[in-house]
């Protein structure tokens, strides 16, 4: 208020935003998508890119700040399982589902470490959908990989009658 009791324009005030460490899915820091706090799950065989952002943006919708391939950034595994490996692939990093299990991720920089939990799934083959189940007659076992780690014992779908035997035209 000024001296007449009138009321004067706004104060403006200024607000500065703290960067902070987030985990991106995909390959850019604004790809909308934050890799799963603090748990996700992956099925054996997927891949997914990954990027470490350092801005103020809470989310992943700021694109500055890749910090993945920055020489201060670490990247760990955890937890000896071998189930995820991750790798760098461009200015991403790439975690691949490897092996049924759970191993922990980190991203570390400017003093903040990210944890993320990955647990591997695995949804078998199965043996009415390989192409041999058709071909195969029900008394022929065969056996293929179940692409979770072991085999699949499988008999084919076909009825077969081998109870025939040709006879020569009179």
């Amino acid at each position: 208020m000024n001296s007449q009791g009138e009321v004067g324009p706004p104060s403006s005030v200024s607000v500065t935003l703290q960067n902070t460490l987030k985990l991106c899915q995909g390959t850019t820091c604004n790809s909308g998508a934050v890799l799963p706090d603090p748990s996700f799950t992956m099925i054996r065989g997927e891949t997914r890119n990954a990027v470490a952002c350092w801005n103020p943006n809470p989310a992943c919708g700021d694109p500055s700040g890749n910090v993945t391939s920055n020489p201060s950034t670490s990247w760990g595994e955890q937890s000896g399982n071998s189930a995820v490996s991750t790798a760098p692939v461009g200015s991403s990093r790439r975690i691949n589902a490897d092996n049924v299990g759970t191993e922990r991720i980190t991203a570390s920089y400017s003093g903040t470490t990210l944890n993320r939990d990955i647990t591997v799934t695995c949804t078998p083959q199965s043996c009415e959908n390989d192409a041999r189940y058709r071909d195969y007659c029900s008394d022929q076992p065969y056996t293929m990989p179940s692409g979770c780690g072991y085999d699949l014992n499988c008999n084919g779908s076909r009825s077969c009658d081998f109870n025939w035997r040709e006879v020569a035209p009179e």
